[in-house]
């Protein structure tokens, strides 16, 4: 069964939420996220995030 995944949008310029050192993390934030290829997430760029792959402790998710 897949992840619940989140759509998110930053304010702000901000690494991206997964550590670069966990292999299976970042490889599931790159599938889910082509268009971003470095370690940090522009102001204004959305992007997925799927419950249980990233380290969200730095992360303020806003639900409506």
């Amino acid at each position: 069964m897949p992840s619940p995944i989140d759509i998110c949008l930053n304010n702000n310029t901000t690494a991206i939420p997964c550590t670069p050192n966990d292999a299976e993390a970042l490889a599931i934030f790159r599938k889910d996220n082509p268009h971003i290829t470095g370690n940090s997430i522009l102001s204004g760029t959305p992007y997925i995030v799927r419950n249980g792959a990233i380290d969200s402790s730095h992360l303020t998710i806003n639900k409506a």
